[in-house]
């Protein structure tokens, strides 16, 4: 008999916080609306890109030094038993934290992908950056689905501003295929509306689908008993870290930091006078946010944590250069709760004056935001299943 839904997003293996949390908390919502669901078990790195799908087309797009970083940042990975003594932990919680949360026993990848249709009635792609180009995968765009409206895409990212002429050609023609459209960035939107007619909706992230007092369940107990900020950034920024730790020491807070961590950690991670949390699963990240006094980073789910938590944050703008923006998401997210103040410029080297949040408003408009998301989610789901079963 066919369960209901299946979850298509990067969960399985994914050593990220925002990642995992964000399919714990789709699939949380889904099962919570009454229908069966599983996440389904997918290793990104064990199956082509169907844009990118070779480092000569990388090289072609963006340049042999981004290429080159990319193999540099793996080969490091794995050469170095201190980075792979020191992950071990922190990998051990995520796969514990992993276990707990619905993902399918059996394996899949591209080679069997069209058995899926057999097993679930309705799939849901989402959240998170699926439709990226440098990260997308067949299983995202769910080629192997014939009836377009049994296809939902949920809050999916494609982590830029633009496309290009090949990303387009590779990736709309399966996006247009879908039976509801559903992105996580107006700036998404945008883009896609260039090449597709059909509605495309704006919903919230899953994570914020979720309630605060669920995630303070979810989080561990407090890790740092004193008063503290947060850092988290995927930036090794020293002019930022020099900020952060002066704003620490002017508000008397204890500097604590979660290094970004996948295949190597940053080489400005030591820094004196801070307190560096290495084993951290999703749910130590959670309680790290929940706890603390202030927040800083450049994360996209760091910023949406600080958010449901009620935190008083700032968000740390990334660098611009390159051929791709990644701080689209950033500014559509503080956009979307009036709180584009709370960004920091990358090259704004003053002193950090931030007012104090009003978490009353966004509140309200977290709250408006999540009916119209689960509205949507919930008649894409109604709908699909309808057509899977005739009716």
């Amino acid at each position: 008999m066919k369960k209901d839904v299946a979850i298509l997003t990067k969960y399985y293996k994914n050593y990220n916080y925002g990642g995992m949390l964000q399919g714990y908390a789709l699939h949380k919502t889904i099962s919570n609306m009454g229908y069966s669901c599983d996440i389904i078990s997918y290793d990104v790195g064990c199956n082509k890109n169907p844009v990118y799908g070779s480092l000569l087309e990388q090289c072609k797009q963006y340049g042999l030094l981004s290429a080159i970083e990319k193999v540099s940042e793996k080969a490091v990975g794995k050469c170095s038993f201190f980075i792979k003594g020191t992950l071990n932990g922190r990998r051990k919680l995520f796969d514990e934290f992993e276990a707990e949360a619905g993902t399918d026993t059996r394996y899949y990848d591209d080679s069997c992908l069209n058995e899926l249709p057999d097993e679930y009635k309705v799939f849901v792609s989402g959240s998170d950056q699926i439709w990226n180009p440098n990260a997308v995968r067949l299983l995202y765009l769910q080629n192997f689905v014939s009836e377009h409206e049994r296809k939902i895409s949920y809050a999916a990212s494609i982590g830029r501003d633009s496309f290009s002429d090949i990303e387009a050609d590779k990736l709309i023609p399966f996006i247009k295929d879908f039976g509801h459209i559903s992105v996580r960035e107006e700036t998404a939107k945008k883009v896609l509306e260039h090449y597709i007619s059909d509605p495309i909706t704006v919903v919230l992230d899953p994570t914020m689908l979720i309630p605060r007092d669920t995630w303070a369940d979810v989080a561990s107990e407090q890790i740092v008993k004193e008063k503290y900020a947060l850092y988290y950034s995927f930036s090794d920024c020293l002019e930022v870290r020099r900020r952060t730790a002066n704003f620490c020491r002017k508000h008397g807070l204890k500097q604590v930091m979660i290094p970004f961590a996948k295949q190597e950690f940053n080489i400005n991670d030591n820094i004196e006078d801070c307190l560096r949390l290495d084993n951290v699963g999703p749910r130590e990240f959670l309680s790290a946010i929940k706890n603390a006094d202030f927040v800083f980073t450049d994360s996209f789910h760091g910023a949406v944590f600080s958010i449901i938590f009620n935190k008083q944050f700032a968000v740390f703008e990334r660098n611009k250069s390159g051929h791709v923006s990644m701080n689209s998401r950033l500014y559509d997210l503080l956009d979307t709760f009036g709180l584009r103040e709370r960004l920091v410029q990358f090259n704004d080297n003053t002193k950090l004056h931030l007012k104090l949040i009003n978490y009353s408003n966004v509140n309200a408009i977290l709250e408006k935001r999540k009916a119209e998301s689960l509205e949507f989610l919930s008649n894409s789901i109604k709908n699909g299943i309808d057509s899977a079963e005739g009716i």
